[in-house]
C-alpha cells in the first residue's frame, strides 16, 4: 500500500506477522501491517483532546522495538519510553529518561535498552515496567543531541552492542 508522505516515517521493524512503522504524517501515528498483505491499521493515533501528538511527536531513527506481545516506541518530545500490545489498546509508559532521550531502543523480550543523549548513558528499563537502571554511563556513542544518538544494534543472551564509527562495542546486560 501506499501512504501519502507530507512530512514522512521514520522506523519499521517486523516481528514475523506483521510490519510496524511511524508515520510522521499530519497527524502522526503508529501504522501496523500483515506482511502477506492486506489494510493498514492504525495502532496508536493521536491524543484523543486533539492537541499535539505527544503519543508519537518527535520520534527519531530506530526508536520501534517488538518482542511477541508489545510494540515498544521513544518519544524524545516527552522523554518517554512507551508500549502499547501488538493487537492494540491503550499506550502505557515504561519510563522517563533522566536526560534528553530515550534513543535507539531495542528489547530482548526481558528488558527495554535504550540511550539517553548529552550524558550518554545506556540505560535498560523491564518490559512490564518498573525501574530503569544503568548499564553504562559515559558510553561512547555519535552525536550529543536528541536524535542523534547511535542505533543501538543488537541484544543477545548476556549482551547489548552498539556502534561509534569506527569501533563497536559490547556491555553485559
Amino acid at each position: 500500500n501506499t501512504f501519502p508522505q507530507p512530512y514522512g516515517s521514520a522506523g519499521c521493524i517486523v516481528d514475523g506477522a506483521s510490519i510496524y512503522w511511524l508515520y510522521l504524517g499530519s497527524p502522526a501515528l503508529i501504522m501496523k501491517a500483515a506482511l502477506t498483505g492486506g489494510t493498514p491499521t492504525t495502532l496508536v493515533a493521536p491524543d484523543a483532546d486533539g492537541g499535539p501528538n505527544q503519543q508519537v511527536a518527535g520520534t527519531g531513527y530506530q526508536n520501534l522495538a517488538v518482542d511477541g506481545t508489545n510494540l515498544y516506541w521513544a518519544n524524545v518530545t516527552d522523554s518517554t519510553l512507551r508500549k502499547v500490545p501488538k493487537n492494540g489498546g491503550t499506550p502505557t509508559v515504561l519510563a522517563t529518561s533522566p536526560g534528553p532521550g530515550p534513543e535507539s531502543i531495542v528489547t530482548d523480550g526481558v528488558s527495554i535498552y535504550w540511550f539517553t543523549t548529552g550524558p550518554n548513558v545506556l540505560m535498560k528499563t523491564p518490559v512490564g515496567g518498573g525501574a530503569s537502571v544503568t548499564v553504562v554511563s559515559g558510553a561512547p556513542v555519535v552525536g550529543a543531541q536528541p536524535g542523534s544518538a547511535t542505533p543501538i544494534v543488537a541484544v543477545d543472551a548476556t549482551s547489548v552492542y552498539w556502534f561509534n564509527p569506527p569501533n563497536l562495542y559490547k556491555a553485559a546486560k
